[in-house]
Order: C-alpha cells, then sequence, then structure tokens
C-alpha cells in the first residue's frame, strides 16, 4: 500500500509496498508454523501495587464489578465508504470458577482485539472466540477435577498432590490460551502474511486481576486517594519505538524505521518493522497475533502478564485500543470517564470517550480509524 500524505501513515498499522506475490515476502506457511515457539509470558506485578496477598482486610479489597460499558465506532476512509470496524470485544463471566480459593462466586474475563490488515477483521474474530473458548475450558477442567478430589477427600484417599492439581493459577491459564490462540491463528485459513491482530485481556477474580496484552492497547487503572485521581496504565505499548522491542527486532534482521516518502525523502509517522532489502511489510507494532512475514524479523506475539491487587482506592479500568490515545492523554481519558462514573453509567462513559475521541481524530486527520474502549466500574465494599 503506498502513501501520499501523513494522514495514512499515522492511521495504519501496516505498510506494504511490496507486491502480494513476491517469494521472498512470503515465507511458507507450514514453515512458519513449525518455527513457531511456545509463547514466553513475562509476569509482572506493577511497582506501586505490591501489596501482599496475605493481607485480607475487607476495608481495603474491590470484591465486585458494578457496571461495565462499550463503545465501537468504525474509521472512516474516503476510498472506503462503508468500512467496517476491526475490532471486538467480549466480556464474559466464567460460573463457579471463584469458588475456588476465593470468596467469589464469579470470574469475570474481558477482551480486546484490535485488527489490521486485509483480513485483520476476520484474524480479530478468531482470536476473540478461541481465546474465550481455551480459557473458559481450562478453567472448567480444573473445576472438574476439583469436584473428583472433593470425594477422594470424603472418602479419605485425597493427598497434598491431588490439592495441588485442582488449584487455580489464572497466569499460567492465560499463558497456555494464548500458545494456543497462537496456533488456531496459524492454522486458520485466514491470510496472515501482512494481517493480525493486537491482544489486551483482563480476568478479575475477587481482589485479584490479571491482565495479558500482546501489542499497543492499553489499561488505565483509575485510583482515587484523597479527592485526587491519578491514572496508571497497567500495559506496556509494544511498539519499535520501545528500545527493549527495538533491540529485539533489529536483532532478528528487521530494519526500524519510519516510512520514507518515495518523492521526498522525507520521513513520515511512526517507526515501522520493515524486511532489510524491501519496504515491507511496514509493520507498526513490535508485537502481534499473525503478520508472519513480520514474525519472520522479530515481532512475536509472547505476551506481558501483569498481576494486580485491587482495593477500595481502585474505582475503574478503562480497556481501549491505541487510536484512542492519539490525542488523548490517559489523564483525559480519566477525566472523560470520572462524571459518569459519579452518576453510576458506564455505558454513556464508553459512549463519550469513543465520541471525544472520534472528534479528534476528525479534527487533525483526514482518516478516521477506528475507535473502540471497555469501561468497567468496581464497587466498593461496605
Amino acid at each position: 500500500m503506498s502513501m501520499s500524505a501523513r494522514p495514512s501513515a499515522r492511521m495504519s498499522k501496516f505498510m506494504n509496498d511490496a507486491p502480494s506475490g513476491r517469494a521472498s515476502a512470503r515465507p511458507k506457511m507450514k514453515n512458519a508454523l513449525s518455527k513457531l515457539k511456545g509463547t514466553k509470558a513475562t509476569l509482572l506485578v506493577m511497582n506501586d501495587l505490591k501489596e501482599t496477598e496475605a493481607d485480607d482486610s475487607l476495608e481495603n479489597k474491590i470484591v465486585s464489578i458494578n457496571k461495565t460499558g462499550t463503545s465501537s465506532l468504525p474509521g472512516y476512509i474516503p476510498s472506503v465508504p462503508e468500512k467496517i470496524c476491526y475490532d471486538c470485544t467480549w466480556q464474559m463471566s466464567i460460573g463457579e470458577m471463584g469458588g475456588i480459593g476465593t470468596s467469589e462466586s464469579e470470574t469475570k474475563f474481558y477482551g480486546l482485539c484490535d485488527g489490521h490488515g486485509p483480513a485483520g477483521r476476520d484474524i480479530a474474530e478468531l482470536i476473540s472466540r478461541r481465546m474465550q473458548f481455551h480459557v473458559k475450558k481450562d478453567f472448567n477442567a480444573v473445576l472438574d477435577q476439583s469436584k473428583k478430589d472433593e470425594k477422594k477427600r470424603d472418602i479419605g484417599v485425597s493427598s497434598q498432590k491431588d490439592k495441588s492439581a485442582t488449584e487455580i493459577v489464572p497466569t499460567d491459564i492465560l499463558t497456555r490460551a494464548h500458545g494456543k490462540v497462537l496456533k488456531d491463528v496459524y492454522r486458520s485459513d485466514s491470510n496472515i502474511f501482512f494481517s493480525g491482530s493486537t491482544l489486551l485481556t483482563c480476568l478479575i477474580r475477587g481482589h485479584l486481576m490479571y491482565i495479558t496484552n500482546v501489542g499497543d492497547s492499553r489499561l488505565i487503572l483509575a485510583r482515587k486517594e484523597e479527592a485526587i485521581w491519578k491514572p496508571t496504565q497497567m500495559t506496556i505499548d509494544h511498539r519499535p519505538e520501545n528500545p527493549q522491542e527495538r533491540a529485539r527486532l533489529e536483532a532478528a534482521g528487521a530494519r526500524v524505521e519510519p516510512f520514507i516518502m518515495s518523492k521526498t525523502g522525507l520521513a513520515v509517522g511512526p517507526l515501522r518493522v520493515w524486511l532489510k532489502t524491501q519496504n515491507a511489510p511496514g509493520l507498526a507494532l513490535s508485537r502481534s497475533f499473525g503478520d508472519a512475514v513480520a514474525n519472520q524479523i522479530g515481532v512475536v506475539a509472547d505476551p506481558d502478564v501483569f498481576k494486580v491487587v485491587l482495593k477500595k482506592r481502585d474505582k475503574f479500568i478503562v480497556i481501549a485500543c491505541d487510536t484512542m490515545f492519539e490525542f488523548l492523554s490517559n489523564e483525559e481519558v480519566v477525566s472523560i470517564v470520572i462524571p459518569f462514573y459519579e452518576e453510576d453509567n458506564a455505558e454513556k462513559a464508553a459512549e463519550e470517550l469513543t465520541r471525544q475521541a472520534q472528534w479528534h481524530w476528525e479534527q487533525n486527520e483526514s482518516t478516521v480509524s477506528d475507535m473502540t474502549c471497555m469501561v468497567i466500574f468496581f464497587r466498593d465494599v461496605h
């Protein structure tokens, strides 16, 4: 895809000037799948949220979700008057899962996929379906085993090994699911050479929140302390601008630089990932699902996994695709939501966020990207 103006460079996740049939830019799919390694998850506890889980004082903890709102608006491209939104979201309850090792009766699971490229919508939908399937299946397997072990305990034949086998470890379940979804994507019928998707998930069990992230969507936590609101970005943007991400890409043979306009030599837009000798794929991400060409030069689907202890001061979270933050800061996003939090209206909060984000794009660009967000309000313990 060629580019003649700055707005297109800002909006597009990837940019590809190589002919689609050029063999050197198209890895053999069977070889690409055989080279995939298991996802390497990085488990992190945010520095200012290292409160011990041993602290069971209910006055500090959040144990339930109050309201959830979701909003999604398709972008606008003059040459595509009926453009569809390539983003997918989900929210689901996983029944009795919270009943094992926690006082809660439910586990809530949320997700956002931001597709890009010709097959981006199909890939985002596939990831959404399969991530929910794998996580729920794994949780249910643990629950079924727990019931079997409970029967053993009733007749006095259980062991410590049986107990440990039925403990739910969300970080392990989420990491395994990422690896399975990655294989699902490569085995699908979708053309993933120059298409892919980000993935951000959030699983909440009582006062514990588990976040996984691949790509540049964000989760913002809004905390209120002594009448002062503080937004905290809980995820890391996986983009070539990140020094660690760039080092991995270049070590794998990638060329990292912005798009260079052929006529003027002017550098346009963000840093992108290119093959050494071809102007492809031009991906503005350092991690994603799919993107088989970019995968050969260091773009991976390894998730960051964050474990967060939620406290009473933590009031809500915002999960949103990267375009929501193109013209709005984290602080501005939280400020937009606060009045709706006080009115207990999460749906309106999400709608207002996408409306304002879209308005800023319309004021600054000739094209408008897709806008999607989820707003989740917490309920305090009284």
